[in-house]
């Protein structure tokens, strides 16, 4: 006891004290450096790291409005576009909405499955054969095209 009457720290409470700021600090930069850089990356980045390489053109949303045959064009911009969904494929994992049958050599819309709860049940059939407006960024995937869409204010039927 200190001459107030006050006890004095033992060595396992400093210790304790010590280890539980550390670990606070600890837990600060790593939210800081971890968590907050994750909430700028989209999960298909995520899972594919090579779609992450820094492009000063991720951040720009100048919307350019565009045929969806003219995509390739806009690569990497934010665009606008509308069309018919001819073509749709749903998966557990991802569902794509085509304006083309021959959707290797077109723009595709994707939705990846942590998304779906976003949109109408069965949203590959709800979108097929209707007009479309979309909104979004043109990447490029393993030489596709696409727009990945996540949320459903990025397309409209507009018939």
């Amino acid at each position: 006891m200190t001459e107030t009457g006050e006890k004095k720290p033992t060595g396992f409470t400093a210790k304790a004290v010590t280890i539980t700021v550390a670990a606070l600090i600890v837990l600060f930069f790593v939210k800081i450096w971890v968590v907050d850089g994750l909430h700028e990356v989209s999960p298909r980045e995520l899972r594919h790291p090579a779609a992450a390489q820094e492009d000063p053109q991720r951040w720009d949303k100048t919307k350019h409005v565009m045929q969806w045959k003219d995509a390739a064009k806009y690569l990497g911009q934010y665009v606008e576009t509308e069309g018919v969904i001819v073509a749709s494929h749903k998966t557990e994992k991802i569902c794509y909405l085509n304006f083309d049958k021959n959707y290797k050599d077109s723009v595709a819309l994707v939705i990846f499955a942590d998304n779906f709860e976003r949109f109408p049940d069965s949203l590959e059939k709800y979108y097929l054969n209707k007009k479309v407006k979309v909104e979004g960024r043109i990447k490029d995937y393993k030489g596709r095209l696409e727009i990945v869409l996540g949320s459903r204010e990025q397309i409209k039927i507009v018939q």
